[in-house]
């Protein structure tokens, strides 16, 4: 943890004017095992969708099945 903080206060003195976390890793990773730390943790973060498609997918479908259930029943 303490190298993680010292490679990224190091990180944020030379800031490379970066626009986007990929411009950044990949300037991260032009620099070699000096940002070791810095780089596991971006490369962690890239692997997290974006998007909740996969939720809202399952919403929908949980949609249309109440929705046939409710014009299917019948009352008695």
């Amino acid at each position: 943890m303490l190298k993680l903080l010292s490679q990224c206060r190091l990180a944020k003195n030379m800031y490379f004017g970066c626009k986007n976390i990929m411009d950044f890793y990949k300037e991260i990773c032009d620099m070699g095992k000096s940002f070791e730390e810095i780089k596991s943790v971006i490369e962690r973060v890239l692997v997290i969708p974006v998007s909740s498609a996969s939720a809202e997918r399952s919403f929908s479908t949980m949609r249309r099945i109440k929705t046939y259930l409710r014009t299917s029943m019948t009352t008695m």
